[in-house]
C-alpha cells in the first residue's frame, strides 16, 4: 500500500452443496439406467470421438459433422441425467488482506486533546494534530479532527441523512496529496418523532488518512487545509456552524510523532 512495508494477500475458492430432492425407487432406477447408457456411450462413440476431440490435423467437413452428432448425443445424455440431480452446488470465495502497519504507541484521539484549539465557538471546539512530524514522498499518515461539545449540545453525524445536516470535512491539500479514507466513531441514535437521527455528543474525533505527493520536497512542509461545517442542536434549538482549519507536516524522513502524556508512575 506504499508504505514500504510488506502487506498479505491471500484467498480461497470451494463449493457446497445443498439437497434439492430425494428420489424415489423408480427415479433411482431411471438414473442408474441413464449411467449405464452413458458408461456404454463412452465405450462406442467416446472410443470414436476421442481422435476427432484431439485431431492431429484439421477435421474435415464429415468429421466436424460426425463430432457434432456424437457431441449431441453426450449433451443429450448428460441433460437427462441432471434431471436426477439430488444436490445442488454453489461456488463461493473469500480474499483477506492482511495489512502490517507500524505499531505506534502514540493515540491519535488522545494527544489532539492536548493541541491547542484551531477553532472555537460557544458550543463547539475543534482541535487538529497529525500523527507524524514529517513524513517521506508518497508516505501515509493521519490527520486527527477533534470535536468537543458542550454539555446538553449534539452535533450531527457524518452521513447524509432526512432531518438535519451532516458533519462535514472538506480537505484543501497540496498537489499530488490525496484523501485516503476518513475513519468516524459510531454515532449515538437519537429519536425526535418519527426520526432517528445520528449524533455525537462530548468529545468525537476524526481520522482522515492522507498519502503525501510522491514528488514532494525534502525539507518543505505539507500545508493542509480543511472546511469544516456542522449543526449544532439542544431538544429545542440547532445553530449551524462552520470553520476553516490548518496544519502542515514537514517532509523528510518518517518520524511518528511522540506521547506528550505525562508519566506520572
Amino acid at each position: 500500500d506504499g508504505d514500504g512495508l510488506n502487506d498479505l494477500l491471500v484467498g480461497d475458492f470451494g463449493s457446497t452443496y445443498k439437497r434439492i430432492r430425494t428420489l424415489t425407487p423408480d427415479q433411482t432406477k431411471e438414473k442408474k439406467a441413464l449411467k449405464a447408457r452413458l458408461l456404454s456411450l463412452n465405450k462406442t462413440l467416446g472410443k470414436e470421438a476421442m481422435p476427432l476431440w484431439n485431431p492431429e490435423g484439421e477435421l474435415t467437413a464429415a468429421q466436424k459433422k460426425r463430432l457434432a452428432e456424437i457431441d449431441a448425443t453426450f449433451d443429450e445424455c448428460y441433460a437427462e441425467i441432471r434431471k436426477y440431480d439430488e444436490f445442488k452446488s454453489s461456488s463461493h470465495g473469500w480474499v483477506w488482506f492482511y495489512r502490517q502497519v507500524i505499531k505506534r504507541e502514540v493515540d491519535l484521539t488522545k494527544e489532539v486533546l492536548a493541541a491547542e484549539p484551531a477553532t472555537q465557538t460557544g458550543e463547539v471546539t475543534i482541535r487538529t494534530l497529525t500523527s507524524h512530524t514529517s513524513v517521506a514522498p508518497g508516505q501515509e499518515f493521519q490527520v486527527a479532527v477533534s470535536f468537543q461539545i458542550e454539555n446538553g449540545w449534539h452535533i450531527s453525524g457524518n452521513e447524509e441523512g432526512e432531518g438535519y445536516l451532516p458533519t462535514t470535512i472538506k480537505w484543501k491539500l497540496p498537489k499530488g496529496a490525496s484523501v485516503k479514507d476518513v475513519q468516524w466513531p459510531k454515532t449515538i441514535p437519537l429519536k425526535q418523532g418519527s426520526l432517528v437521527l445520528p449524533t455525537y455528543e462530548g468529545t468525537v474525533t476524526a481520522l482522515a488518512t492522507i498519502v503525501a505527493p510522491k514528488d514532494a520536497k525534502p525539507k518543505k512542509y505539507l500545508k493542509l487545509a480543511a472546511e469544516i461545517r456542522w449543526q449544532v442542536c439542544t431538544e429545542t434549538l440547532c445553530k449551524p456552524g462552520s470553520a476553516k482549519i490548518k496544519t502542515r507536516v514537514a517532509v523528510g524522513l518518517s518520524s511518528a510523532r511522540e506521547s506528550t502524556a505525562v508519566d506520572t508512575q
